[in-house]
């Protein structure tokens, strides 16, 4: 809650950037004590109201334009959603399940005036990758999809709609590599010949890569044999992986050796990974969204 003392002055906001509540606390209590005091005590009491906001604000827009590359792994439940970000733009991969988790996220990570992505990737048709989606108030300037013939239509309304607001189509198989936002998107699946009905195995799959070259390697949810094709695939070891599925099951064994030693993250609801991944991984169902530096 916004508190303050004035009328309707109770705002219920879950949760907003923590600059925002610092430069409304800076403005409303210098004004509380203008209200109280006299001559110079209330003079300068309305400047630093009208000055601290707008520091602090200043300050926000500073640190947000020549923040470091990051990728971030949304707190969205069972599902997936990731946002790159870096002073040349965003991309966001997938959206989750629901609407009010992405828009929760993303309103967290993102500088209000930032409503235009470089880029949205969708990975896979399932509710858990597109179901946030719905609704979504930004825009992209392209839209990733596989290139094979993917079942469901969220993804292919989400597509059509992004295309009405000036976003290019482009549809990717392995071993395409685009530059977008300051980061080198490797394209790992799928397959061209990869069958887009079966669940699993025609979903996109891609590493991304910094200027630095520490990378983040997302495999959607793809099954173990599209895990196994997309390793020979991969161009470097993966500083992060995003575990397929939540971690529920286990990674292809050439995956593993071609990721390298990568920190594990998993998206995921309540419950248990899969056997034998380590107790090191990440996991926002325990620590919510997860950032790390590329």
């Amino acid at each position: 809650y916004v508190l303050a003392r004035l009328p309707a002055a109770a705002i219920n906001i879950p949760r907003f950037p923590t600059w925002t509540g610092v430069a409304y606390y800076a403005a409303v209590g210098p004004g509380v004590a203008a209200l109280r005091g006299h001559g110079n005590r209330r003079r300068v009491a309305l400047l630093v109201g009208v000055v601290g906001p707008v520091v602090i604000s200043l300050g926000a827009m500073f640190t947000w334009a020549n923040q470091a590359p990051q990728a971030s792994v949304l707190a969205v439940g069972s599902g997936q959603a990731v946002l790159l970000h870096g002073p040349r733009g965003s991309v966001l991969i997938d959206a989750g399940p629901s609407p009010a988790a992405l828009s929760d996220g993303l309103g967290q990570l993102l500088p209000p005036w930032e409503r235009r992505l470089e880029a949205i990737a969708i990975t896979a048709p399932t509710q858990g990758h597109v179901g946030g989606f719905s609704g979504l108030d930004r825009t992209g300037r392209t839209v990733m999809l596989p290139g094979v013939a993917l079942s469901g239509t969220t993804w292919r309304t989400t597509a059509l709609d992004q295309a009405e607001h000036g976003a290019s189509i482009a549809r990717l198989l392995a071993g395409r590599v685009l530059d977008i936002a300051g980061f080198r998107l490797e394209i790992v699946a799928p397959e061209a010949e990869a069958p887009g009905d079966m669940p699993g195995a025609g979903y996109l799959g891609l590493r991304a890569v910094a200027p630095d070259g520490r990378s983040f390697c997302d495999i959607s949810d793809l099954d173990l044999d599209a895990q196994t094709v997309a390793a020979a695939r991969l161009r470097g070891p993966c500083t992060y992986l995003l575990l397929p599925a939540g971690g529920a099951s286990a990674l292809s064994p050439e995956l593993q050796r071609a990721a390298g030693d990568p920190e594990l993250i998993a998206s995921r609801g309540p419950g248990r990974i899969a056997a034998g991944f380590p107790p090191t991984v990440l996991r926002t169902d325990q620590e919510g969204t997860i950032t790390v530096p590329l």
